[in-house]
């Protein structure tokens, strides 16, 4: 990697590259325009496992809810926590799921769950990382065992709740939880302008955060990649952002060296990383992202477990949630969770905190994902791409990716 250059530039763009490219010409038979020569041998092929996930859960039928998002969001409020019964109760009652609560629906094939106006909602891709990538980000994970926590005590919120993590005693990695955040308020602050600051977990010179995020470059490469598909708004407003703060006149954080350090090994265009072991996940909504940004979460087990489940009851379907499988949610509007399990197991839950993401910038203005988005975007070669890479980074989509 070239030591001007962050992992974004040097790594990720060529991958975001190369899937566009293959995927347009796959799904919608356009000239290829992919550089298969700026990749490993060992990259392309991870690629092309992606390719053929999403593709699959392109050509597969959406599941499809009766409702339009922009409703729905609406009706749960500005900071939902998804946890409350008679709340979402009434929600329910006047959103109904696509499957009736007495039909027990799991999918295990990859799928997009969409709105009635064709707004892309989740985006279920499993099997997407390859056991090769798996098996890396694993051994990497050893590094941050030191830094796994679990709560002593409960503050209020579920997440702080040490009883969502498994025993010690019985689990092969220690439970708890680790944030790997290049730039996030600190405790205390909200939106009052105060300097952005690195999580702990980042702060110190190749400490264990940082060797673990160079060691799995190649993974975040990917999941930057997959991003710039199924979410290029997303992953290019989120790009463009972190890249302007590395500019010597900003101001969002007061330790520039501290950034540019981490931005070398930062891989993907969201504002943080929890890396999870051995916790299960009630029901809940992300109340801190913006409405339509989304969330990824990948889950890597042990061995494959076909009784591991991520439900999501305001869809009324569960999915099949095995290891190297890909979750891309609405994170706020949709409820979710994961089943109880005995399998060891992390969870990697890459997230965009709003407050952060309107402090870098980084949301000049919302474009809901869809189908036709998706569509307009593939539609593009690569010249066009770039122009409108650019554009995103800057002031948004054009209007005619929206139109």
């Amino acid at each position: 990697m070239e030591a001007q250059l962050t992992a974004l530039e040097a790594v990720t763009d060529d991958i975001s590259t190369y899937l566009a490219g293959r995927l347009r010409h796959k799904l919608f038979d356009f000239p290829n325009d992919y550089p298969a020569e700026s990749l490993s041998q060992g990259l392309v092929t991870h690629c092309e496992r992606a390719i053929a996930v999403i593709a699959e859960a392109w050509t597969n039928p959406p599941i499809v809810v009766n409702w339009d998002i922009d409703d729905y969001i609406g009706a749960i409020g500005k900071q939902p926590t998804g946890t409350c019964i008679l709340v979402e109760t009434a929600i329910a009652s006047k959103f109904p799921p696509a499957f009736p609560e007495h039909i027990d629906v799991v999918e295990g094939n990859p799928t997009r769950v969409n709105d009635r106006m064709g707004h892309i909602l989740a985006w279920y891709l499993p099997g997407i990382m390859s056991e090769e990538l798996q098996a890396q980000v694993r051994a990497a994970a050893k590094i941050l065992h030191p830094l796994l926590q679990v709560p002593d005590k409960s503050n209020g919120t579920w997440r702080s709740n040490p009883r969502y993590y498994r025993n010690i005693c019985f689990c092969k990695y220690p439970p708890g939880i680790v944030n790997l955040v290049p730039l996030w308020y600190q405790a205390g602050h909200g939106h009052d302008g105060s300097p952005l600051q690195a999580s702990a977990s980042l702060k110190e010179d190749n400490g264990a955060g940082e060797q673990f995020l160079r060691q799995v470059i190649e993974f975040q490469a990917i999941i930057g990649g997959i991003m710039s598909v199924i979410h290029p708004e997303q992953h290019y407003g989120g790009r463009g952002a972190l890249l302007r703060c590395l500019r010597p006149q900003s101001s969002v954080t007061l330790d520039k060296d501290c950034l540019q350090r981490i931005m070398k090994v930062w891989g993907t265009a969201f504002t943080g990383l929890s890396v999870i072991s051995e916790r299960e996940t009630p029901l809940h909504r992300d109340g801190q992202n913006a409405d339509w940004m989304y969330d990824l979460l990948v889950n890597l087990s042990s061995h494959v477990n076909p009784d591991l489940r991520v439900e999501l009851p305001g869809i009324g379907i569960r999915f099949w949630y095995g290891s190297g499988t890909v979750l891309s949610i609405l994170g706020k509007a949709v409820r979710h969770g994961v089943s109880r399990t005995d399998t060891d197991r992390y969870c990697l839950a890459f997230f965009m905190r709003e407050r952060v993401s309107e402090r870098l910038g980084g949301v000049p203005h919302v474009v809901m994902m869809s189908e036709e988005v998706f569509k307009k975007w593939l539609s593009l070669d690569e010249p066009d791409r770039v122009k409108a890479m650019l554009r995103i980074q800057g002031s948004g989509f054009l209007l005619p990716l929206e139109c």
